[in-house]
């Protein structure tokens, strides 16, 4: 990939696709910025512009994405239980029923862990 716009591009049409494969109705790519021990938000896919926003990064040590790239395996994670959502919008979300079951998949790169491809799902147990 040239250049970062070509970066999202990829990553929308790859969360385009896996959307549909999976059934599911909202997504996220994230890329590793290892020197702050954070995620960062490429491409999302069935976010409102405010729930995009407060998902911009993601500390490792405090979210379930982070657990995936933590340990190098996907980790889903039942957002009705999770103590990691502080966030009052993110909890409106799951309260409404739109946030339930996260799928969370380290995306790797020759062996590393580059980021994180999120699926959420309104229903349990995906």
């Amino acid at each position: 990939m040239g250049s970062s716009s070509d970066l999202v591009v990829t990553a929308e049409r790859t969360l385009d696709m896996v959307l549909a494969v999976a059934g599911m109705h909202i997504g996220m790519v994230y890329r590793l910025d290892a020197p702050r021990d954070t995620l960062v938000f490429i491409a999302g896919r069935g976010l409102t512009a405010d729930e995009a926003d407060r998902l911009r990064e993601r500390h490792l040590a405090a979210s379930h994405i982070g657990e995936a790239v933590r340990t190098g395996r996907y980790v889903v994670t039942d957002l009705t239980r999770s103590p990691h959502i502080a966030d009052s919008l993110l909890r409106a979300a799951i309260d409404a029923g739109r946030f339930h079951t996260q799928l969370a998949l380290p995306i790797l790169d020759q062996g590393r862990v580059w980021g994180v491809l999120a699926l959420v799902s309104a229903v349990a147990g995906m």
